[in-house]
């Protein structure tokens, strides 16, 4: 026991304490506070003797280590798969690229979209679009994203946006033109400005 040697004299040290405070002063507190303050210097002195410190700089050491190690692991399964995609590419011939998603060439609609809006009395700022591109660049399916309550509004404003816009088709890691996707967004503002 670490603190074994000082016991009896801090046990007579805390009961004097006590006898004076409780004869002299009328004022037990401070001696009272003293005798826990001993235990717990006692008892945390023996339970580090006998349990050991715990050594958290060696934990840290060894967790940071797991982690370089797991981070290792992922580099070199993405070097082994960069290798197999130039293995793919000699023996196929084929040329990888990054998959693009369709773009947007031209939107020559502008007039008519502001009037058949106008026709359809509709009041909102602007307008956001969900259009599929096949892989010819020409819209097939069109979807008002904040729908109007009325049906036929929403078909006839897509109906306005699939013939006015043209497209260049998403593209596949292969570079070859694929179906795909696009956001539109029509701002009636820049619409009306665009045409007065």
């Amino acid at each position: 026991m670490v603190f074994g040697f000082a016991l009896e004299p801090l046990l007579r040290m805390v009961a004097a304490s006590l006898l004076f405070h409780f004869h002299f002063t009328g004022r037990p507190m401070p001696g009272l506070l003293t005798l826990p303050v001993a235990c717990v210097a006692m008892t945390c002195g023996s339970f580090t003797e006998s349990v050991g410190l715990v050594d958290i700089q060696a934990e840290l050491d060894a967790a940071r280590a797991e982690v370089l190690a797991a981070q290792g692991i992922m580099r070199s399964a993405q070097a082994e798969i960069a290798d197999a995609q130039i293995i793919v590419q000699a023996t196929t011939g084929d040329v990888l690229f990054d998959p693009t998603p369709a773009k947007m060439v031209n939107f020559d609609g502008g007039f008519d979209f502001l009037s058949t809006s106008r026709k359809l009395r509709i009041w909102r700022s602007s307008v956001q679009f969900d259009m599929k591109v096949d892989a010819e660049g020409h819209a097939t399916d069109c979807q008002v994203v904040d729908r109007f309550r009325k049906n036929y509004v929403n078909m006839k404003l897509c109906e306005v946006v699939m013939d006015h816009y043209t497209f260049e088709p998403a593209r596949d890691e292969h570079n070859q033109p694929v179906e795909g996707s696009y956001r539109a967004s029509l701002s009636y503002a820049d619409l009306r400005a665009e045409f007065d």
